[in-house]
């Protein structure tokens, strides 16, 4: 038991050191951890699956990017495939499904909170519990 919970941790920081790796998932990790794929989608399923958890912790990047003003000269697409997000149409569906607002409407509320001076609202979407605290101040 011990060992599992030990190598799910290095798992997990496998995907934050390589989070921006297009070609991260099951097949490369279940290769580099020795493990079968279906003990991977065991060890994940808590959090949707292994795909969903990938998915998430690249979602909250890009969130994270969009919100950051010295950042705001780049473009969506540039900060996507900084997280290993390639399609950028489906990562545009991908970001409104988990934050209920597109990538640019995110990168707008946020300026306009700055720029506004503006409290934060009541949430308009769930924020992850692993969302850094800077992150969760921006909740409308």
């Amino acid at each position: 038991v011990e060992l599992r919970k030990s190598q799910f941790r290095a798992i997990r920081r496998r995907i934050d050191r390589d989070i921006s790796d297009a070609t991260l998932g099951a097949a490369a990790l279940t290769a580099q951890f020795f493990i079968t794929r279906p003990t991977l989608y065991r060890m994940f399923e808590p959090y949707g699956g292994i795909g969903k958890y990938i998915l998430g912790r690249r979602l909250t990047g890009v969130f994270r990017d969009l919100s950051e003003p010295s950042l705001v000269h780049e473009k969506v697409a540039t900060i996507m495939r900084r997280w290993g997000l390639e399609n950028h149409p489906a990562a545009g569906r991908a970001f409104r499904a988990a934050w209920g607002i597109t990538p640019s409407e995110c990168r707008r509320r946020a300026l306009h909170q700055r720029q506004s001076g503006e409290a934060p609202k009541p949430p308009a979407f769930t924020i992850p519990p692993e969302m850094p605290a800077n992150i969760r101040a921006f909740k409308d």
